[in-house]
């Protein structure tokens, strides 16, 4: 994690035709992943659906210097509004891939009790696809399109000139980044599943915010496929302790139990060297162990010759003062 983070280094002559591109690959990206939850047929739909709305949103974010800000509003707050209402299928999906792999090799007397919750989680999917099927249909959405289309749009009438918009971008950039490392070492520090949890958003989100502003510099090594790694990993450990979670509640409510107790030693066991995996990735790439003092460095931002500086109070920069305070380096050395 201690990759320098690649940010603007200077500004592209039309910016604004490279990220009108960006923009509508990504609205593509969104629109194809739609159509699959649609179908019914593809069980990464729904992972691939909130995960296009959410580079969706890091873009309308890391740009809005350049946008129109009511409509950019509008879309980042459907977006998120979208990702919520699909959460608990994507969840379900998950759900019924781990149980499908544990059933193979589940004992005799685990097979029946196991058996009988991946069906009732298949029905609560079915039902849960239905109505995203309803959700998404072209009619539905018509209003997010309309305002993800006008933000679009809008690209080069907001408040900042391209100088000012890419000042901004990189403090932002650089304020995610800050954000995943964070959350990281504090993960791995705690081994903690709402931590887990905040690391796998953090991670992600610095992904897209780095695919956001490729092409419009000359970039160090590329982190990002590190990070895709890294989110992999990380949704491993939190599927299975998600699953577990809902096993265990089961259990408490009193529906069919026992007969798990395999499932959940297996499980259990892959989230632990899910766990080891996270460690030795993130260790290998700078995240520094729990069991030592931080030495972590994280660069105060730094400005282009002659572009504008954004205000002091901005998402960036606070970011930034929380991460160097958090990880005990107020000042550079």
């Amino acid at each position: 994690m201690n990759e320098t983070a690649p940010v603007p280094r200077g500004v592209s002559q039309a910016p604004t035709e490279l990220l009108a591109r960006r923009f509508s690959r990504q609205a593509a990206e969104f629109a194809s992943a739609a159509a699959r939850v649609r179908g019914a047929q593809d069980p990464q739909a729904f992972h691939d659906l909130r995960s296009s709305a959410l580079a969706l949103g890091v873009m309308l974010g890391m740009w809005s210097g350049l946008l129109d800000a009511r409509p950019r509003r509008a879309a980042l707050r459907g977006l998120r509004r979208l990702r919520r209402r699909l959460g608990t299928a994507r969840q379900l999906e998950a759900y019924i891939t781990l149980l499908g792999a544990c059933c193979r090799p589940a004992a005799e007397g685990s097979r029946e009790p196991v058996l009988s919750l991946l069906e009732d989680l298949r029905l609560r999917l079915r039902v849960r696809t239905e109505r995203a099927a309803r959700l998404l249909r072209p009619r539905r959405l018509r209003p997010l399109w309309a305002r993800i289309g006008s933000a679009s749009a809008s690209l080069g009438t907001g408040r900042d000139d391209d100088a000012r918009a890419f000042d901004r971008a990189r403090a932002y950039l650089l304020g995610r980044r800050a954000t995943a490392r964070i959350a990281v070492e504090m993960a791995l520090a705690h081994e903690n599943d709402w931590l887990l949890r905040r690391a796998r958003l953090g991670v992600e989100t610095w992904r897209h915010a780095l695919d956001s502003v490729s092409g419009t510099h000359t970039s160090d090594p590329d982190p990002g496929p590190v990070l895709r790694r890294l989110e992999e990993i990380l949704d491993a450990a939190l599927d299975r302790a998600a699953l577990i979670a809902a096993i265990e509640r089961r259990h408490r409510d009193g529906i069919r139990p026992g007969g798990f107790e395999t499932v959940l030693g297996q499980l259990r066991a892959e989230k632990q060297a899910a766990f080891a995996r996270f460690r030795t990735l993130a260790a290998a790439h700078g995240a520094h162990s729990p069991t030592r003092p931080s030495t972590a460095r994280v660069p105060r931002i730094t400005h282009a010759p002659g572009a504008a500086r954004p205000a002091s109070s901005s998402p960036g920069e606070r970011w930034e003062r929380m991460a160097q305070w958090l990880l005990g380096k107020g000042r550079e050395r």
